[in-house]
């Protein structure tokens, strides 16, 4: 049997995270809060670039 799992976003998948978790305990909160940190980051820059257009 072949299978195929992909997943797309700033966030790993919550089986991955649960590896990252036993591997080292609180990687988990370090990744979401990276994650969480890089979207609100994002979102400023294009709200500059909105604004500069404007």
């Amino acid at each position: 049997m072949i299978s195929l799992e992909m997943h797309y976003g700033p966030i790993p998948h919550p089986s991955i995270l649960g590896r990252y978790e036993e591997l080292n305990p609180g990687a988990t909160k370090l990744i979401i809060e990276n994650g969480v940190a890089e979207s609100t980051h994002r979102r400023s820059m294009e709200k500059a670039t909105l604004y500069k257009e404007i």
